[in-house]
């Protein structure tokens, strides 16, 4: 097969660039009068936006399941951040099970890669009220990115010439590290008395993972993206921008 057989790596698709634009359109508007509510509609999406266009329409209803499994347990790690004892020792068990059921079931990936570091996160909404706000917009927006991709029109599913090697399945001492990580990323934050615990903690949650080459490949590259993200964001902060620029920044 020559080079010009190849399918190209990257193919721009205006279809799809209309659906991600339509999908950021709330968030990007509410962020003009409340930053923090455009923001989280804007997470909200984000499970259609990674999922992509599922060929069938069926298919797309996961999109707010995914939603669910961001919303949820952030608001149930909120619940728990008043106790920090307890929130400690609720993420390193939460790692194990959720590692156990990565290794029997599909879905326990999702809870292991996806609703564990939210709950992380629920670590820095210890108002149960703004937690049970946030998470709503959250799942609100999942559920606009669904009722959206469902006016796109069914397609084909595309055809898998070379598909992918299973990944590793994690075990129970993976999970024993995955929730070591995650607890002493949390304990660290409720000692020093950090703004935003959760976020540390979700950090750690996301970048670990059960292969030791994808887990080397990924500490380097996210601690570059993090550091780069973090500076970047910190600098626009201090230049008090207006909500304008926060609802552009929203629908990118």
């Amino acid at each position: 097969m020559s080079r010009t057989d190849h399918p190209p790596n990257l193919v721009w698709d205006w279809s799809v660039a209309a659906l991600g634009a339509v999908y950021a359109l709330p968030a990007a508007v509410v962020a003009l009068s409340d930053t923090q509510k455009g923001v989280a509609l804007a997470v909200g999406v984000l499970p259609g936006a990674i999922a992509g266009l599922l060929p069938r329409r069926r298919g797309r209803l996961a999109i707010v399941v995914l939603g669910a499994a961001i919303g949820v347990p952030m608001f149930l790690g909120g619940l728990l951040a008043g106790v920090p004892v307890l929130a400690v020792v609720s993420i390193a068990a939460l790692g194990v099970g959720a590692a156990a059921l990565a290794a029997r079931f599909r879905l326990g990936t999702i809870a292991m890669t996806l609703c564990l570091p939210m709950f992380g996160v629920g670590l820095s909404y210890p108002d149960v009220g703004k937690a049970a706000g946030t998470a709503g917009l959250m799942v609100l927006g999942s559920g606009f990115a669904c009722l959206v991709s469902m006016l796109w029109p069914e397609r084909p599913p595309p055809t898998r010439r070379n598909p992918s090697p299973p990944a590793a399945k994690p075990t129970i001492g993976y999970g024993v590290r995955l929730g070591a990580a995650g607890a002493t990323a949390a304990a660290i934050g409720f000692i020093l008395d950090l703004e935003h615990v959760g976020w540390a903690c979700a950090a750690a949650l996301i970048v670990m993972r059960p292969s030791a080459d994808m887990q080397r490949l990924r500490s380097a590259g996210r601690i570059v993206a993090v550091a780069a993200g973090g500076l970047a964001g910190a600098g626009l902060v201090r230049l008090h921008p207006p909500a304008a620029v926060y609802s552009v920044r929203s629908s990118r």
